[in-house]
């Protein structure tokens, strides 16, 4: 089973990604060009928030219940500080990803109370730009010391 979440852990992170920019490219262009907000720019960004709600799920079923190293991470937690990928995983890979999760829902909510396109567009803009600053900067990239595929395989 933990294979299993894995996986789709590393697949669906190409939804979040690219559902990401694409919200973020309509709302600059929505912005740049005084579009108005439309019903597709609504669901492209439901979307986005869906797919970053799933990969919160798997992820979270990965750290609390299936992960073979959180456990012993955890029950080792001074000496895994010390050593960074375990430290990436057990602390700043889950606390980023949190936040992530939170600052996409928050500025959704945000947006939706805007009075205008514009403003709206805005807040779109600002929130899933931090919201992806967050998440690329939470991800175990090839070459870091949490190095994972950029695609698991079975």
């Amino acid at each position: 089973m933990y294979s299993v979440i894995l996986i789709l852990h590393s697949w669906n992170r190409w939804l979040v990604l690219l559902s990401a920019i694409a919200t973020l490219a309509v709302a600059i262009r929505g912005l740049s060009a005084r579009l108005e907000w439309t019903k597709s720019d609504q669901r492209l960004l439901l979307g986005f928030i869906s797919a970053l709600d799933l990969q919160a799920v798997f992820g979270l079923l990965l750290y609390f219940v299936l992960s073979p190293i959180v456990p012993k991470t955890l029950g080792e937690f001074k000496a895994a500080m010390h050593v960074s990928a375990l430290r990436f995983f057990a602390i700043e890979h889950i606390t980023m990803m949190v936040l992530a999760l939170v600052a996409a829902h928050v500025s959704s909510a945000y947006a939706k109370k805007a009075s205008n396109a514009r403003a709206r567009q805005r807040r779109v803009i600002l929130g899933v730009a931090l919201t992806l600053g967050l998440i690329l900067s939470a991800i175990p990239w090839p070459g870091t010391a949490a190095a994972r595929p950029l695609l698991h395989w079975i």
